[in-house]
């Protein structure tokens, strides 16, 4: 049997589950390629020995990643109706995807 080390962080305000030398896809993180990236909201933590739940977060932990690539998203249409017709609004954004390595 082969024991790994892992954790489950949050992030963006999503949970996530994470290992080493694993690559994550996160929305809206404001930093560049090549980034160090801390996370410090780390709700459990185990490697091959034990495995230490937080409430809600484990105390004294945090899980280091690299910013590898930034990636934008395809266009996103939002539409916006409102009581009278020639207030209608159509707008264009996108979204943005930052991939770190943890």
């Amino acid at each position: 049997m082969i024991l790994m080390k892992f954790a489950v962080i949050k992030a963006s305000g999503a949970q996530y589950l994470v290992s080493e030398k694993e690559t994550i896809s996160l929305d809206n993180l404001s930093k560049e390629k090549g980034d160090e990236v801390v996370f410090k909201d780390v709700l459990l933590l185990s490697d091959s020995r034990e495995v230490l739940i937080g409430k809600p977060y484990v105390l004294n932990c945090k899980v280091v990643g690299k910013i590898v690539e930034n990636v934008k998203g395809k266009k996103i249409k939002t539409f916006q109706d409102s009581l009278k017709p020639k207030d209608l609004d159509l707008s264009f954004m996108e979204s943005t995807k930052c991939i770190p390595e943890t």
